[in-house]
């Protein structure tokens, strides 16, 4: 293997493995972590797999896919997560978690945004689904889901919300 002080690398396949750490580029910025580049003759081979404990973690195949919890994709999915769900106070765990780092306000919450090419390659938003804070009382985790579209020419605008009591409000921001 390859190494110096706390590391034994092997290199067993064709391409590169690179191993950077407190590296400065020329623009100044610290390089720290492994770039892995093989050659794959199938979208579906795996090009890197990143175990802990013997198991699988992650697995990034030839067609640029990442499989997370599992080595084997079901659909051609660029990402797929897996891991058997569970519970805490009816909260489900153990799959997908978007979660915002902003300070305690309401509004504040978690976000998937759906977009795509609008004219060639130029890319927009055309929709978003939220999970927000409701209030802004530190201590209290009440939230609502807020769904979002764009018309042209305007902004991503909230068009239904389900409030912390499950009240649905379509085209206003009060469920009643």
């Amino acid at each position: 293997g390859l190494g110096g002080v706390g590391m034994n690398w092997e290199v067993t396949a064709q391409g590169w493995i690179a191993a950077f750490s407190n590296l400065m580029s020329a623009s100044g910025n610290h390089n720290a972590g492994v770039l892995v580049k093989l050659a794959s003759a199938d979208a579906t081979d795996k090009i890197l797999d990143l175990e802990s404990g013997g198991v699988n973690r992650v697995r990034v195949l030839g067609d640029g896919n990442v499989l997370v919890g599992t080595t084997e994709p079901i659909v051609s999915s660029r990402l797929q997560i897996e891991g058997a769900k569970t519970f805490l106070v009816g909260i489900p765990l153990n799959q997908l978690t978007i979660s915002d780092s902003t300070a305690v306000a309401a509004d504040i919450g978690g976000a998937i945004s759906f977009g795509g090419n609008y004219s060639g390659t130029d890319k927009t938003i055309y929709a978003s689904i939220e999970g927000n804070k409701e209030n802004d009382t530190p201590t209290e985790y009440a939230g609502y889901m807020r769904f979002s579209t764009r018309m042209h020419g305007g902004a991503n605008n909230e068009h239904m919300r389900i409030d912390s009591s499950g009240n649905v409000g379509i085209g206003t921001t009060s469920p009643l």
